[in-house]
C-alpha cells in the first residue's frame, strides 16, 4: 500500500507542477479539466 501512495503524491505533484506552467493552456480543455477535478479531491480549487 505504500508504493502505491507514493505513486499517488508523486502524480498530484506532478499535475500541480504541470498546472503551474505554460505547457497547461496547450492541453485539451478536457483534459484539463480532468485533471482539475482529480486535484479538487487533493484539496485544490476548481475554478468554476
Amino acid at each position: 500500500m505504500a508504493k502505491m501512495v507514493s505513486v499517488s503524491v508523486n502524480l498530484v505533484k506532478a499535475a500541480r507542477m504541470l498546472k503551474e506552467s505554460k505547457q497547461w493552456t496547450q492541453l485539451p480543455l478536457d483534459m484539463r479539466r480532468l485533471f482539475e477535478q482529480g486535484l479538487a479531491g487533493n484539496g485544490q480549487k476548481v475554478r468554476k
